[in-house]
């Protein structure tokens, strides 16, 4: 009974772990929030793996779990296609909620034979050494200075899109919708944007390469497109920088594509 429940907050824990360190070390844009929420996943999956069988850590990590499901169910609700858990690898909403909604349930049943476990380790040393709840320490650490070293770099950033993401509303399949863009750089040197992403299928109204004055901004409007089947969705608009330090800028797009 003790294994089977250290080993569901080992899966938990480690789940965590892999998708916090995905964010982090993910190519588009990581706000504040996110490298917050990122953290907690960490610091919550090293205390499910160094304290396997703490109710309080379990009931915590219950509570997060369905958080996600009912944020994995809005994304389904609004036709999202990926739900953004792992940073840039694309996992479906239905995916994530299945996998939610799965370790939830373990987790509850876990807490159910919680009592028995505390109730049966408590004639027993803990099992897991010190030398590994010190590397976790040491693992959680590494962690904290990449996110600083992260958030350092974002915070640095050269050249930024304002806004850095847009919601383009509703529109039937062969519409556009447009949106004033600003590329701002905080170099003192001009730097171009030299083209943009062709996937997207969006128009600027300005020619490429875009010249970026040092320490100022350029502003235009983008032309986006409603295309693909009705439902929710989501696009990227990058635009490829001559710099060598920050060689693209990344546009969020999302609407919603109406059958009617």
């Amino acid at each position: 009974m003790a294994r089977v429940v250290t080993l569901i907050s080992v899966v938990a824990g480690g789940m965590l772990l892999f998708a916090a360190l995905l964010k982090v070390n993910s190519s588009h844009a990581i706000t504040a929030y996110e490298l917050f929420l990122s953290f907690g996943e960490f610091a919550l999956g090293g205390l499910l793996i160094a304290f396997p069988i703490n109710r309080y850590i379990r009931g915590a990590t219950l509570v997060l779990f369905l958080m996600f499901f009912a944020a994995s169910l809005k994304r389904i609700s609004e036709g999202i296609s990926t739900c953004g858990c792992f940073g840039d690898v694309k996992i479906s909403p239905a995916t994530t909620a299945a996998i939610d909604f799965l370790i939830a349930v373990c987790v509850s049943i876990g807490l159910i034979m919680n009592r028995l476990v505390e109730q049966h380790r408590a004639k027993e040393p803990s099992k897991l050494s010190t030398g590994t709840r010190w590397a976790l320490i040491a693992l959680g650490i590494a962690f904290a200075v990449l996110n600083v070293e992260r958030f350092g770099r974002e915070s640095n950033r050269i050249v930024r899109v304002d806004p850095p993401s847009i919601d383009l509303g509703k529109g039937l399949v062969g519409e556009f919708a447009t949106h004033k863009v600003t590329l701002r750089n905080s170099h003192n040197v001009v730097i171009r944007a030299i083209s943009g992403s062709p996937s997207c299928s969006c128009d600027v109204d300005c020619e490429f390469p875009i010249e970026i004055p040092a320490g100022d901004s350029v502003s235009f409007d983008i032309r986006v497109p409603f295309k693909g089947t009705p439902g929710r969705f989501q696009r990227q608009f990058e635009f490829y920088l001559d710099h060598p330090v920050q060689t693209r800028v990344l546009l969020e797009l999302s609407g919603s594509v109406r059958d009617f």
